[in-house]
């Protein structure tokens, strides 16, 4: 039995499986349902293979329900905790998991369209997000109250070792890097800095037009009005003039090129929003900044030949760290092929990033090896600990059951 909490909600493969099955009940737990969309989903990201196998079939999906009921049941033990999440812990990650969504899409018109064909639109499909948002920091909440306090002796994580070590997770390829970052000091955050200034006057309640007033002799500042927005701005910033409730106000946010914004939404539904809009522009972008090689280059060949990095140079300020260990895996994807393509002891070329300069020194790279209990005891004791506590919580809830009600539905 394994739990999933806090996961990215994989959308993008429901709109697949949602096209393609009809929505049913499939179990009751208590007064929480299971929805078929909800196993269809499970039964995939175990990505199976055959379909054509209707026994293998029939079992993932028994044991998806299976699974599912048991986090129901968590849900259920959360609600008799009296577990609550605040709106603001859901309205943070809801943002975290819409904005990952609308990545994957060229525009907000196509993402429209392929929630059409799944039979939802934009507001519906938030309205469901933001629920499986609710639900997941409920259940993780009622883990940490309820089955935070592990204990383990040497001589447990020894038999966890000895009795699963063929079967414990490989330490995956990994990197050992040195860092230097060149940034900026007049980039992005002074934008940020004039932006919360703005917002602190309409988050206290003052009207957009009273603020537009007090802030009209700073002409860095431009204050827009804005009816039946639709796909207007750039991704990252649709995304929050979508994400804000309607007579909401956003927080400072900014765009890859370092312009930051407010946004209140007045009116609208889930094709359009009316909205104000305050903006502050970037107007020196680095890439822009035709000087800035001659400095960028000097960095690089010092950081090359392993003299002393300066701490600053020109506008930039400098800084330097090392990373002893990281997984190539959690690199993102334009990384991985730069690790791919060098050496121990290379350094790679200067890459721009948001609103500076990062040089890369691959020190060592590791591959993928097995656990050992004299090395890696930590990690060891870490997995040893979850096990111990999954056991923790599947007991817990199988004392529960007898006191809720669960109806399992026949499979069709």
């Amino acid at each position: 039995m394994r739990f999933r909490f806090l996961i990215l909600f994989p959308a993008l493969l429901f709109l697949t499986i949602a096209a393609e099955f009809v929505e049913r009940i499939v179990a009751v737990v208590d007064d929480e349902v299971i929805l078929s969309s909800e196993v269809e989903l499970l039964v995939v990201q175990r990505g199976i293979q055959d379909t054509t196998d209707e026994e293998l079939l029939k079992k993932l999906y028994n044991d998806s329900v299976d699974e599912l009921i048991y986090e129901k049941l968590i849900l259920v033990a959360a609600k008799r905790e009296s577990i609550i999440v605040s709106e603001d812990e859901v309205n943070k990650y809801f943002k975290q998991r819409w904005d990952e969504l609308i990545s994957g899409f060229s525009s907000m018109k196509e993402l429209e369209d392929s929630l059409k064909k799944s039979g939802y639109s934009v507001d519906a499909f938030k309205r469901r997000l933001r629920e499986n948002v609710r639900e997941e920091l409920l259940k993780q909440r009622f883990i940490d109250k309820k089955f935070q306090k592990v204990t383990l002796s040497q001589s447990e994580v020894k038999e966890f070792f000895y009795t699963y070590r063929d079967s414990l997770p490989k330490l995956p390829e990994a990197v050992s890097l040195e860092i230097v970052q060149l940034e900026l000091s007049d980039t992005i955050s002074p934008t940020k800095q004039l932006a919360d200034s703005v917002y602190n006057f309409l988050e206290k309640g003052m009207s957009f037009d009273s603020v537009k007033a007090l802030f009209s002799s700073d002409k860095r500042i431009k204050f827009v009005e804005l009816e039946a927005v639709w796909g207007l701005f750039k991704p990252e910033v649709d995304s929050v003039i979508f994400a804000t409730p309607i007579g909401g106000l956003s927080g400072v946010f900014a765009d890859k090129d370092g312009n930051s914004f407010i946004v209140l939404v007045k009116d609208g539904d889930d094709k359009r929003r009316d909205i104000s809009v305050v903006q502050v522009p970037y107007e020196k972008s680095i890439t822009e900044a035709a000087y800035a090689r001659s400095y960028i280059d000097s960095v690089y060949n010092i950081f090359r030949r392993g003299e002393k990095v300066p701490p600053s140079l020109g506008r930039f300020k400098i800084k330097m760290y090392n990373i002893d260990s990281i997984s190539v895996s959690a690199l993102t994807d334009a990384d991985k092929r730069l690790i791919e393509d060098h050496s121990p002891g290379d350094v790679i070329p200067p890459a721009v990033y948001e609103n500076g300069v990062r040089i890369i020194k691959i020190v060592e790279k590791f591959p993928p090896r097995t656990l050992e209990l004299d090395h890696d005891y930590e990690i060891i004791k870490q997995l040893a600990q979850a096990e111990k506590r999954k056991k923790a919580v599947i007991d817990y809830l199988n004392k529960l059951k007898s006191s809720v009600y669960i109806e399992k539905r026949q499979i069709e």
